[in-house]
């Protein structure tokens, strides 16, 4: 009408007159759904392949893929490897020179070269670290929802191993209190029973009520014996001393018994087989200080028995 305000339309209403509606948009019906992108490295060893060959192609920065060739075979042979122990020894040296060559790529970040390379470098760390990982695990991309989930996996696994850890430092806490319930020294450090028409003789030492195979440790030779008992008042050696005739090292064994509820039931047994019937008698299981500086000729062989450990049993665990 003549006079009356007039106010341009809405954009969306032009574009409508105009056949000119926009695209719907993400999640909206008609909208296109990307193809995925195409992996560039499958599992772990192929991205480490590639960084060592990438690496070895410059003229200039061909140093670099020494520590990733390094990484990568010391992986290879960790895998190979059935020892535990040996194969974490052998994948503490890979994640070693790992962490070499991502320090030497962040020292040249700046520069903007090899960025593709650091990214599939630090991905791989993270995947060989989560438990049971290989270098046939997938590698994610970065920035991808695999990646993603990667991180989340490695930061609950992360925190379960800190559980385990401080779970397992209380534990050695308790059992150190506990190990501190009053135990005062024992009138006499050990009970001694020797017969001279018998070869074997027996050493009885009251010990601490929570002491384990594992607080015990006996050494033996066929005329030393030293032992030490972890928490108890004699430490550092509950017994130790020359025996006055030679004994089979390889026939002596101990255990433990005794309720270790109740004070003074726990008790460790050691059974010494001698080498001879002699009569040990006028002299008791240990030469005394005079009679060791007689015997200053004799020496220890330095030879060394373990006996063999036995399942659910306080096994003998005698060396030298």
């Amino acid at each position: 009408r003549p006079g009356e305000f007039m106010q341009d339309p809405p954009p969306e209403v032009i574009r409508a007159r105009a056949g000119n509606a926009p695209a719907p948009g993400p999640g909206q019906p008609g909208h296109p759904v990307p193809e995925p992108r195409p992996r560039r490295h499958k599992t772990v060893e192929d991205g480490l392949v590639h960084c060592t060959a990438e690496f070895r192609s410059d003229l200039y920065w061909g140093e670099l893929g020494l520590p990733t060739d390094e990484a990568l075979k010391a992986f290879r042979k960790a895998e190979d490897t059935e020892e535990p122990v040996e194969r974490a020894a052998v994948r503490k040296q890979a994640f070693t020179s790992l962490d070499v060559g991502l320090e030497s790529m962040g020292n040249i970040e700046h520069k903007g070269i090899f960025l593709h390379e650091a990214a599939v470098m630090s991905i791989s760390k993270d995947t060989l670290r989560l438990d049971g990982s290989t270098l046939a695990s997938p590698l994610a991309e970065p920035g991808s929802p695999e990646y993603m989930q990667l991180r989340r996996s490695l930061l609950e696994q992360e925190q379960r191993e800190l559980e385990e850890r401080q779970a397992a430092a209380a534990a050695r806490r308790e059992k150190r209190l506990r190990q501190q319930m009053p135990f005062g020294k024992p009138a006499k450090a050990y009970e001694w029973v020797e017969s001279a028409d018998a070869l074997e003789m027996s050493v009885t030492v009251l010990v601490p009520p929570l002491t384990e195979k594992s607080d015990v440790t006996v050494k033996v030779d066929k005329d030393t014996l030293r032992v030490s008992v972890e928490g108890h008042p004699r430490e550092p050696y509950v017994l130790d001393g020359w025996f006055p005739y030679d004994v089979d090292a390889a026939g002596c064994t101990w255990h433990l018994e005794g309720d270790g509820a109740e004070q003074g039931a726990r008790k460790l047994v050691l059974n010494i087989e001698k080498d001879d019937y002699a009569d040990w008698g006028p002299h008791g299981l240990f030469l005394q200080p005079e009679e060791e500086d007689t015997a200053g000729s004799v020496e220890a062989t330095g030879e060394e028995n373990t006996a063999p450990a036995e399942a659910d049993h306080d096994a003998p665990n005698f060396e030298d």
